[in-house]
């Protein structure tokens, strides 16, 4: 399949322009996670929220992306440590500055250094 940008240095560039990207190239690149202990008690739409991950604590990458129909999932692992009151994740696609895609604020979680936290985020896709 050929596209009008074949054979120029677009995608090269820093930062990249891909004109020819697809969707799930899109999904695949949401790659870097931040867990964080901030934005208690607001909603992503409230006033109240920062816009961003308020007091990163954790961050990592994505360790798995799946892309099926009907939705996509990231799977995120984080290492055994000891936390307390994780409140916050924010999903990024790298680059600089980061790009924030997704941010998903809950009630605290104590994470232990006996085990390792599993944590899968689905978005619907319609």
């Amino acid at each position: 399949k050929r596209y009008f940008d074949d054979g120029w240095k677009i995608d090269e560039t820093s930062p990249a322009i891909y004109f020819d990207e697809s969707q799930d190239a899109f999904y695949n690149g949401i790659t870097k996670w931040v867990l964080g202990t901030g934005n208690k008690g607001t909603t992503p739409d409230s006033s109240d929220f920062t816009g961003d991950i308020d007091l990163p604590v954790l961050n990592g990458t994505v360790d798995d992306i799946r892309v099926y129909g009907d939705r996509v999932e990231w799977e995120i692992v984080v290492p055994a440590v000891d936390q307390n009151g994780i409140s916050e994740l924010c999903l990024y696609t790298p680059g600089t500055p980061d790009i924030l895609r997704l941010v998903s604020l809950f009630p605290d979680i104590n994470i232990r250094s006996i085990t390792q936290l599993r944590i899968i985020v689905t978005v619907r896709r319609y």
